[in-house]
């Protein structure tokens, strides 16, 4: 068989056997708290195979072109890195600015994240109609879809950023995390109520079906093909911050819209 079916088949039973136990729980709790059938069965039933064939079709995807691609490039920037006659800043800093751009598309890549921001603006919009600022925007977090998703994608960005730096200088994962952690519980607790549930699921979803193989291959690679590394700690490593980060930029968001009300506030008291 070739390797294109062998990885489709493959991933075929593993995502149909990841599904199944959602499916048995839902249809035993129909089964035992309803004694019927949902309604649109058919409708249920062709719904859960489209799951199985898109997230298998996309598992097949990622093994076959992104993850291979992912590794490759990691190894050559790596390669890069530490051969004498290219060990320069600049060359350090265009991986720097690679692994950001990988996470901001990443991100904007991520359909569980587009599904829970496009969801969220419309829960919000049946409970204040008229929300402030723009139409799309949300009454309860300030922002519209497009710019949940985009600051998202900055925090990905962002942390994978200063992921790739920390892979590339060494230090200790305790120095960089210990003040983002500090910072991310400072600005929670100045946040407004009704955005630090969402901020903190922000990072969950954003790391999700899409982002995950995608990082994990390019940091897992990138510390295995320099010296001293450890691909487990050091690579997969850059998976948390592309976690934290989401959560961290929404809550400094909203520090910065406040600021920013207060000082247009401010400009028309003085008119």
């Amino acid at each position: 068989m070739p390797a294109t079916a062998t990885v489709l088949v493959d991933a075929l039973g593993q995502t149909f056997f990841d599904v199944l136990p959602i499916l048995l729980v839902i249809v035993v709790f129909q089964a035992w708290a309803f004694r019927r059938l949902p309604p649109q069965t058919g409708r249920i039933i062709g719904g859960f195979i489209a799951i199985v064939l898109g997230i298998s079709f996309f598992r097949a995807g990622l093994a076959l072109s992104l993850i291979p691609m992912g590794d490759d490039l990691a190894r050559h920037l790596a390669a890069r890195i530490i051969a004498p006659e290219h060990s320069t800043v600049l060359n350090s800093l265009w991986l720097v600015a690679f692994a950001a751009t990988l996470g901001l598309t990443a991100a904007l890549i991520e359909p569980t994240l587009t599904g829970i921001a496009q969801r969220i603006e419309e829960l919000e919009r049946q409970a204040a109609p008229e929300g402030p600022g723009h139409p799309g925007e949300s009454a309860q977090t300030g922002l519209s879809a497009t710019a949940f998703r985009l600051i998202v994608a900055i925090g990905m960005a962002t942390g994978l950023a200063l992921g790739t730096f920390r892979i590339l200088s060494g230090f200790a994962w305790v120095q960089l995390l210990a003040p983002l952690l500090l910072f991310t519980g400072v600005l929670m607790f100045r946040a407004p109520r009704g955005l630090v549930p969402l901020a903190l699921d922000s990072g969950p979803a954003a790391t999700s079906v899409a982002t995950v193989p995608i990082i994990a291959a390019f940091g897992a690679s990138l510390a295995h093909y320099l010296p001293g590394r450890d691909p487990a700690a050091d690579g997969f490593g850059l998976v948390f911050l592309a976690l934290l980060l989401p959560v961290t930029a929404l809550l400094a968001s909203a520090q910065i819209r406040v600021l920013r009300r207060r000082l247009a506030a401010a400009r028309r008291r003085k008119s």
